[in-house]
């Protein structure tokens, strides 16, 4: 008899222990979800869309009749960032007369570009870019007027303010004539410095 009652006091003591740590285990799972909806609306924050207009002056390098020239250039654009991509609509344009003697000039215009950041979260990061443009390049004797792609290399600076500086240089090679007038198979070569905000 006594050792009957000892076995169901130990049967309870067990069940009740098992209980106990079940109940425990799930406090814990609740106490955690609010800290794991909160690390989730600080990730969702972390990542924030920037939209920034952006002017800049450069050189660009023209391929004119078998050989290079160097002209002024002038560049716009919108730059929308999400995290490590972004989307660059925008437009160039470079031109050059010598003496009024001679005169050539190039555009891209629209021109779009799909971009890569590097290192996203710093507050500098390199990145590159791929895309196309509808663009011309026109002399006395010769030009072109089609569709470009484009290759992009730069770095962006103070991403975490409101003005950022952008460094970049891109080629845009003629691909696909629509009128055309002489050899065209250099690319152009734009170096520009930007203000972004």
């Amino acid at each position: 008899m006594k050792l009957t009652k000892f076995i169901i006091a130990i049967t309870l003591l067990g069940i009740t222990a098992t209980l106990s740590a079940a109940e425990s285990t799930h406090e814990r799972k609740r106490s955690r979800e609010p800290a794991k909806r909160e690390m989730a609306a600080l990730e969702t924050k972390s990542v924030k869309t920037t939209v920034q207009t952006h002017y800049g002056l450069g050189t660009s390098v023209l391929p004119i009749e078998g050989q290079y020239v160097i002209a002024p250039l002038l560049t716009w654009g919108i730059r929308a960032v999400e995290g490590g991509n972004g989307v660059d609509i925008g437009a160039t344009f470079s031109g050059i007369v010598n003496s009024g003697k001679s005169w050539m000039f190039a555009y891209q215009a629209p021109k779009l570009t799909y971009l890569t950041y590097v290192t996203p979260k710093e507050s500098s990061s390199l990145y590159y870019g791929l895309g196309g443009s509808w663009g011309g390049i026109h002399a006395q004797d010769s030009h072109f007027d089609g569709i470009l792609a484009n290759g992009s290399i730069g770095y962006e600076l103070n991403r975490n303010k409101n003005i950022r500086s952008v460094m970049q240089m891109e080629l845009g090679y003629p691909v696909l004539p629509i009128a055309k007038h002489g050899d065209f198979k250099k690319p152009i070569i734009e170096i520009a410095y930007n203000l972004s905000f």
